[in-house]
């Protein structure tokens, strides 16, 4: 399932705006004790254990989104959300990985800037045609789809 924002559709209010950023941004869903445990019980790294996102900044100082795979209403949703500051993107990001035992723990995974003529009208089509919204733990996941996006942005 996809839940893409209508306004950086074309046409849409904000489609034409120009990225001057994009961030990968990870959170540990669990601490390290209970994370190297799960580990070794199920074969699936901690390092899967951590829930990304995109943060994307944009030439309006007051339009930010954040692109991730988010469960929602009980299925795995690609999202791409419009937000109005750079902590709106962190609180939407987070709410994708449920923490346990802990305060979240932030990662910069990646950082590109600036971006060459690149506007949220390519992100969304980029989301529409080339992304899967199938998620799978293994094949298709959150951090898949953060490297996806980040290699397609370079």
């Amino acid at each position: 399932m996809k839940h893409l924002c209508p306004d950086a559709a074309k046409g849409g209010d904000c489609a034409s705006l120009k990225v001057t950023r994009l961030r990968a941004i990870s959170v540990y869903m669990i601490n390290d004790t209970f994370g190297f445990f799960f580990s070794l019980c199920t074969n699936v790294t901690s390092n899967s254990l951590a829930h990304w996102w995109i943060e994307i900044e944009t030439e309006d100082p007051d339009v930010w989104y954040c692109a991730q795979f988010r469960k929602k209403d009980g299925y795995y949703t690609l999202m791409l959300q419009k937000c109005l500051s750079k902590e709106k993107v962190t609180q939407e990001g987070q709410k994708g990985g449920r923490r346990f035992g802990q305060s979240p723990s932030m990662s910069l995974e990646c950082s590109i800037t600036p971006i060459d003529d690149l506007n949220i009208g390519q992100i969304y089509d980029f989301m529409l045609d080339s992304c899967d919204d199938k998620y799978d733990l293994i094949k298709n996941n959150c951090q898949h789809f953060s490297k996806k996006f980040m290699k397609w942005a370079k």
